[in-house]
């Protein structure tokens, strides 16, 4: 379990995942594709960040996704109980898109 720093800096990259993911929606609303991606790609990166410190304390930095891919799913096989059977949340399914996810043809 986290100390209570290390839930600080899990909060530090949640905000850092939301700020790029507004990013990213505002890049694709105005149709700049590449730094939509960019940014989202980023959204990612710190959204596991912030999962992994959570429920380990620490997370690690690196270019390789492998490893990335797998510490993530580590730090989730690790919990207790699952937190999103405590929220009421056990029909999601990080297969099925959110629900604001909008058809989009590729860039021209």
């Amino acid at each position: 379990m986290a100390t209570l720093e290390q839930r600080t800096h899990a909060r530090s990259f949640l905000k850092k995942a939301e700020e790029y993911l507004a990013s990213a929606e505002a890049n694709l609303t105005a149709e700049r594709y590449t730094v939509a991606a960019g940014d989202a790609i980023h959204a990612g990166i710190c959204a596991k960040d912030s999962i992994v410190t959570e429920l380990t304390g620490t997370t690690m930095k690196g270019k390789d996704h492998a490893l990335a891919a797998k510490e993530l799913r580590q730090a989730l096989g690790q919990r207790r109980t699952p937190r999103a059977r405590r929220r009421g949340c056990a029909n999601w399914s990080p297969a099925r898109p959110p629900l604001s996810t909008a058809s989009r043809s590729s860039p021209p």
